[in-house]
């Protein structure tokens, strides 16, 4: 599992700011990590997306992509 955390102003915000452009990149950076480390991941990778807003509790989004979305 790889999680991707997001603090901005608004959950929405926050949401959103993770574009494309930033998946795509953090699956590249996860794809180089599991073949450096074979073993930790064996299932397969799951992107999650931790967002922060002011006074609020993190929201946890599970699944939040796959790779190729």
């Amino acid at each position: 599992m790889f999680v991707e955390v997001k603090a901005r102003g608004r959950y929405e915000t926050a949401v959103e700011s993770v574009t494309p452009r930033q998946r795509n990149r953090i699956v590249r950076a996860a794809e180089v990590y599991l073949s450096a480390h074979p073993g930790v991941a064996p299932s397969g990778m799951r992107f999650d997306v931790m967002v922060i807003a002011p006074w609020r509790l993190p929201r946890h989004i599970v699944n939040a992509w796959r790779p190729g979305e």
